[in-house]
């Protein structure tokens, strides 16, 4: 029943960040025709949600980085390594998923900053937008950071010597131990091929043109 209700939370939270891509898509088009965002593109929800997302991702993140500075000498025992990242040994196992829900986070804020950008500008082109343009830098430089820390985490977790448990009544191997010693040991070393890339490339692009008075002029976007 716990595994089942795990499985429940995050298909939900799947769920809500896959439905923030339509409406993302669907206000980036809106923009490229020079309209207006309205409330039936339901991007205040999305926005909300990926928002949600970045948190979760960042209370994990923070988890990962704590669990991994529990490891002396580089050295992880599978129980342990196991407890601390559930199903990390399989495919699409919990860790797996939380991973891929960071990853979309992160993702779907940067395309999402990109919009608020357009949109604000267009609206108002004289209006530099001060503040809102420190915020929306604010926000990037954040998930950038969490794109780093992640990126540190995985290569620290793939560089992990995998060893097997070390008990009291541990004395010899079971065919059962070696092959799950063997797997755990295949997937760690993978994680470091998935290290997060943070040079991403947005879906539109925006040209700027200051005048002689300061003001600002935001171009049409066009997609790239």
């Amino acid at each position: 029943m716990l595994k089942e209700l795990k499985d429940d939370v995050l298909r939900t939270e799947r769920s809500n960040l896959n439905a923030c891509t339509t409406s993302i898509e669907n206000a980036a088009n809106v923009l490229l025709d020079q309209g207006r965002i309205g409330a039936s593109l339901g991007l205040d929800t999305a926005a909300f949600q990926i928002n949600v997302g970045l948190a979760n991702a960042e209370a994990r993140i923070e988890k990962w980085e704590s669990a991994i500075g529990a490891f002396k000498k580089g050295r992880a025992e599978v129980p342990h390594l196991q407890n601390a990242f559930p199903g990390i040994a399989e495919d699409k196992g919990e860790f797996q998923a939380h991973l891929e829900l960071a990853k979309l986070s992160f993702e779907l804020h940067k395309r999402l900053a990109v919009i608020q950008a357009i949109e604000h500008a267009q609206l108002d082109p004289e209006n530099p937008f001060e503040r809102f343009s420190r915020a929306l830098k604010r926000n990037s430089r954040r998930v950038d950071s969490l794109q780093d820390r992640l990126s540190d985490v995985l290569l620290r977790l793939s560089q992990l010597e995998i060893d097997r448990s070390h008990g009291v009544r541990d004395f010899v191997f079971k065919s059962g131990e070696v092959d799950t010693i063997l797997r755990t040991s295949r997937r760690v070393r993978a994680l470091g091929d998935d290290i997060a890339n943070s040079e991403h490339h947005s879906d539109v692009a925006i040209e700027i043109a200051r005048k002689n008075d300061g003001s600002l002029v935001v171009l049409p976007a066009v997609s790239v």
